[in-house]
């Protein structure tokens, strides 16, 4: 599926980040959503679906918590991004509303942000929790918005998924695959180390994330 040519930092990182960022862009042109919101969007994930968003000319709101995420970001071509730093609800809905998105791709998995994002949503609107960097903290919903107001809240899971669709439609949706690690879902490597420094790297993933990956050599 990866062809030879495709550098190692992509095929390395070419199981997860990639196929969920297709898996989003998948479910957002098969339920006609109208456009992505993303938290924790300076990841390496992030990065990927903001460049694949504008190839595929796919409204995107990044939300970030910090500003020199923002800057990150908009050094790498994003147009909209959020920092949830203060009072910046005002500008999300305003942001929601231009750009017409309703999908919302959360990689907190509740707290006070994603509680904020959803309440700013226009409805109907959908919400896919794909992640759990708040540490499973809990979300309040009224049934007025989920029963008669369009709300949808659910999870994204990538293996069911991947279950959920056609042979045909992963036959598609990986037919340019390599095409894609080499472009739009291509993986910034910012340090090669070997295994026998896997202390160090896993330090490194930890404090400097935003910075690209580390790769682990024989």
């Amino acid at each position: 599926m990866i062809d030879d040519d495709v550098p190692v930092s992509s095929a390395a990182s070419g199981i997860i980040n990639p196929v969920t960022v297709l898996g989003f862009i998948h479910t957002v042109k098969s339920k006609k959503h109208g456009g992505i919101i993303h938290t924790a969007a300076a990841s390496s994930l992030g990065r990927q679906l903001n460049r694949i968003c504008k190839t595929e000319d796919i409204p995107l709101l990044n939300v970030v918590r910090r500003k020199e995420q923002a800057e990150l970001l908009k050094s790498e071509g994003a147009e909209n991004v959020i920092v949830t730093e203060g009072d910046w609800q005002p500008e999300y809905k305003q942001l929601v509303r231009k750009l017409k998105v309703n999908a919302l791709f959360d990689a907190l998995g509740g707290g006070e942000v994603t509680q904020k994002l959803i309440d700013g949503l226009e409805l109907p609107a959908n919400v896919y929790i794909y992640g759990m960097l708040a540490g499973g903290q809990t979300l309040s919903i009224t049934s007025g918005p989920s029963f008669f107001g369009g709300l949808n809240i659910g999870g994204f899971h990538l293996t069911k998924w991947l279950h959920s669709i056609t042979a045909e439609e992963q036959k598609e949706i990986f037919s340019n695959y390599s095409r894609y690690l080499k472009g739009d879902l291509s993986t910034k490597t910012f340090k090669e180390l070997h295994f026998k420094d896997i202390k160090e790297a896993i330090e490194l993933s930890n404090t400097r994330a935003t910075e690209g990956k580390v790769l682990l050599l024989p």
